[in-house]
């Protein structure tokens, strides 16, 4: 009974954790930017980005922290 208390408590959890972030978009593939990915990331967040803003050709279609650039 206890295993299974702790094994429910623990999907309860992390479900109300997961549902509690907003997907943010991060305009400009900057260092600046890059940071606040990288703190969004790290900390904990209400967010968590999902992408970058980019107006430069160069950058679109990289990967910066795990996150797309797009246009």
């Amino acid at each position: 009974f206890l295993l299974g208390a702790l094994r429910i408590s623990k999907r309860i959890y992390l479900e109300s954790k997961a549902t509690k972030n907003s997907l943010c978009v991060i305009v400009g593939a900057t260092n600046e930017g890059s940071l606040i990915a990288s703190y969004l990331k790290s900390h904990d967040s209400d967010y968590y980005p999902a992408a970058f803003l980019e107006d430069d050709k160069h950058k679109i279609g990289g990967v910066i922290h795990g996150f797309p650039v797009v246009d």
